[in-house]
Formats: C-alpha cells, structure tokens, sequence
C-alpha cells in the first residue's frame, strides 16, 4: 500500500501598480500580475486554494477580485477576499497586493522543500520598490 497523498500547500506573493483609477486599469494590472504568478510558479487554476488582495486607500473605482473573474475564467471557482492597505505616508500609490496560497501538484517537475523555499514572489511596475532584493 503507497503512503497517503498529502499535496504540499505553498503560498506567493505580488503586487502591481495601476496606470490610473479605472475598471479597465485594475483589469489589466491584476491579469498581468495573477497570470505571471501562475508562469513563473507553475500554478494551475484547479489548485488554488484561495487570494487575499488588498489596495491602497486611492483605489475606488475597481476590486480586484471582480476584475480578475472577468479576465481570468478559469478563477471562477477561487475564494476571494479583498481589503484595504494600511495609510502609510509615503506608501505606495494605486497599489494592488496579492497573497496566493496552492497546492502543489506531486507530478511538479521541481518540489520545492518547504512551503516558503522555490515560491516566486512577482512585483511588477512600480511596486517593484516594495522589494528591491528580487531584482
């Protein structure tokens, strides 16, 4: 008898910034944000177990979690849930931050050794400044 199946639960972050306040804005940025976490992860839709956005208090007009449903068919099924970022002086402006938690598929090619180890963290656009050591 083989060992129960145990899939490890992994977790990812990412943020992006928006170009402007707008439906079509917040659209583009979080498809181009959640598409690149799934590339560079090898993260399948099927195995997500849920995404935790947040935005900067200048976003109003958009959540990210309907935009994503509207680019992304396949994340019909992902619990969602969205929140507003602390008010922080200097902070970032029009950010969108993204926590993604998964289970790993066995097949993966790679396994990684441990939840945190192997995760591909993605900060694209001017978000990039929250962690200059990924680049």
């Amino acid at each position: 008898m083989s060992p129960p199946y145990i899939a490890p639960l992994r977790a990812v972050r990412g943020a992006i910034t928006l170009d402007t306040d707008s439906p079509k804005a917040m659209a583009e940025a979080v498809g181009e944000l959640v598409g690149s976490l799934m590339r560079q992860n090898h993260i399948d839709a099927a195995d997500i177990v849920s995404a935790f956005f947040t935005v900067t208090a200048d976003i109003t007009q958009a959540n990210p979690a309907t935009a994503i449903r509207l680019v992304r068919p396949d994340w019909q099924h992902v619990p969602m849930l969205c929140s507003q970022e602390p008010q922080i002086q200097g902070g970032l402006e029009l950010c969108v931050r993204v926590l993604l938690q998964w289970y790993e598929r066995m097949d993966h090619q790679v396994p990684s050794p441990t939840p945190l180890q192997g995760a591909v963290p993605v900060y694209l656009k001017g978000a990039s400044r929250l962690r200059p050591d990924l680049t």
